[in-house]
């Protein structure tokens, strides 16, 4: 296997041996959006139907709309 695969025995053994291929795995590291979501989710409590442009100009929001609004439609219920 190891001689058709173009890899060395050890890593053919290695592979054989984990039971499935590897996955890359990030630690979650906190966004820009973060410190922002408490306020987002108490203004969609309130107001579930408000636009994202209006909640970003309400919580002082900076940065850019089409990422502020992708994580408004994620929170949005």
């Amino acid at each position: 296997m190891a001689r058709d695969l173009g890899v060395g025995r050890s890593t053919a053994a290695r592979a054989v041996a984990s039971g499935g291929p590897q996955q890359y795995e990030r630690p979650a590291v906190p966004t820009a959006f973060t410190p922002f979501e408490p306020h987002v989710r108490e203004l969609l409590a309130r107001t579930p139907g408000m636009p994202a442009s209006v909640i970003a100009e309400r919580i002082g929001w900076t940065g850019s709309i089409t990422s502020f609004r992708d994580n408004v439609r994620r929170l949005r219920p």
